[in-house]
């Protein structure tokens, strides 16, 4: 299971620059990253209580991997998210990271 932010935009990055943790380093790529991964969780979820959640190891990795991603993008944001979208709770989406590990 891979979120679709890792799709060929992610192996032509790899080709070029030898290695990408996100697939570019642009904010509003980035800030359309964030959107895709959030996406993605809410369709890896949908139709799940929490217990069927925490029961099912294959979504909760998915999941955590999506959100790994959403916060790493955040952090490289940086200022600019919150000049892009002031009214989200940006401090709060990178420190979502440290949670994760």
């Amino acid at each position: 299971m891979s979120c679709p932010s890792r799709s060929k935009r992610t192996v032509y990055a790899k080709m070029s620059s030898g290695s990408a943790s996100l697939p570019s380093s642009r904010p509003k790529t980035r800030l359309l990253d964030i959107a895709e991964n959030a996406q993605t969780i809410l369709e890896y979820t949908a139709g799940m209580d929490r217990d069927a959640f925490e029961k099912d190891r294959r979504t909760r990795d998915a999941t955590e991997r999506c959100l790994s991603r959403i916060s790493e993008a955040a952090v490289k944001l940086g200022a600019q998210a919150e000049a892009m979208l002031p009214q989200h709770p940006w401090r709060q989406t990178e420190r979502s990271s440290g949670r994760l590990s």
